[in-house]
């Protein structure tokens, strides 16, 4: 689409005045009616700045939502500054101004908070030196994994701990460890039930490991922003 410039703009007001129509005056400039009816009239009425912006109009995101889901999301974010988006969407649907309101989805939710820096989810931290090799031997490394929140028919959540020899191809461990009610975050990973599931395999299994690899969880890895070994790396090597 060809935008009109001032000239023509002013020739249709001028030319409507000497007595011309609007289809008239359209077929002299190649231009529609509506948009000579619109200039001649804008004169008309008393304009004198002839010049147009033409911007497309932002979208805002959410903003198919009724303002109050935006203002419970970010105060939610504050108030809770570790809660993702799937509790805040939890947290949405408990709100008594929004019982029977269209609520926006988890993703949705996250793209909304990303639009401010502070919200945005900080980059893992790499753990100190090289990528360990790849273990060669029976018990020479153990790796524990760990899943959180998994919904059970009573009503309650529960953390599974796994641990295995990558070289025995053998599960030495599985344990279930309360995580709360349905419906909550669930509990986080805590050196306690981490020691309390090694004791269990080092008694069962007669032996120790000579390495433990774990996930990348709070208080359990070592990170380059810390200058002393996390509690259960002390407590492996004691």
């Amino acid at each position: 689409m060809t935008h009109t410039t001032i000239a023509q703009r002013k020739l249709c007001y001028e030319r409507h005045q000497h007595g011309h129509t609007y289809a008239a005056i359209a077929e002299q400039l190649g231009l529609s009616v509506p948009c000579v009816r619109y200039w001649a009239r804008q004169q008309r009425d008393g304009r004198s700045d002839l010049s147009t912006q033409y911007q497309r109009p932002a979208k805002s995101l959410l903003r198919h939502f009724v303002p109050l889901v935006r203002y419970v999301i970010l105060r939610l974010r504050l108030h809770h500054p570790g809660w993702g988006p799937n509790r805040i969407r939890f947290a949405l649907t408990q709100h008594g101004g929004l019982k029977g309101r269209r609520l926006p989805s988890s993703p949705q939710i996250g793209r909304y908070l990303h639009q401010w820096p502070r919200f945005r989810r900080q980059r893992a931290l790499r753990t100190h030196g090289k990528r360990p090799r790849r273990p060669q031997q029976v018990h020479q490394c153990w790796q524990l994994d760990c899943k959180l929140g998994i919904a059970l028919h009573t009503g309650r959540l529960v953390n599974l701990y796994t641990l295995r020899d990558p070289v025995g191809a053998v599960c030495l461990a599985a344990i279930l460890v309360d995580a709360g009610p349905v419906g909550q975050a669930p509990h986080q990973i805590t050196v306690h039930a981490t020691r309390h599931i090694l004791r269990q395999a080092f008694a069962r299994w007669r032996t120790l490991p000579r390495q433990v690899q774990t996930d990348h969880q709070s208080g359990l890895a070592m990170t380059v922003q810390q200058d002393f070994p996390p509690r259960l790396t002390l407590w492996l090597a004691g």
